[in-house]
């Protein structure tokens, strides 16, 4: 129960993170500049989230959580909230506190 635990935090963590984590890499900075700070933490949990996941996981474990990631990235429009990114964040503090 502990490992998909884990593997649903790390796809939440990611999954949530994704749409402002890309608006690094897309054609709009200006709602880059206007407010760097989101996509900033956003880079730092996806980044982290797949790190983790790669490291602490299976390759198999790997894939499904980046499986997972990709349905909860396309809920929503989360690029102009900032609750996206707080439960992104929160889920991956919780992954590390599980370990």
């Amino acid at each position: 129960m502990q490992v998909f635990l884990n593997c649903f935090l790390l796809a939440c963590a990611a999954g949530l993170s994704f749409r402002q984590f890309m608006l690094l890499y897309t054609a709009a900075p200006a709602r880059v500049e206007a407010s760097p700070l989101m996509p900033t933490i956003a880079t730092a949990v996806f980044l982290g989230a797949l790190g983790l996941a790669l490291a602490d996981t299976e390759l198999t474990a790997f894939s499904l959580i980046l499986a997972a990631a990709v349905p909860i990235a396309l809920l929503g429009n989360p690029t102009r909230s900032v609750l996206p990114v707080l439960c992104a964040a929160a889920c991956l503090l919780a992954y590390v506190g599980a370990r």
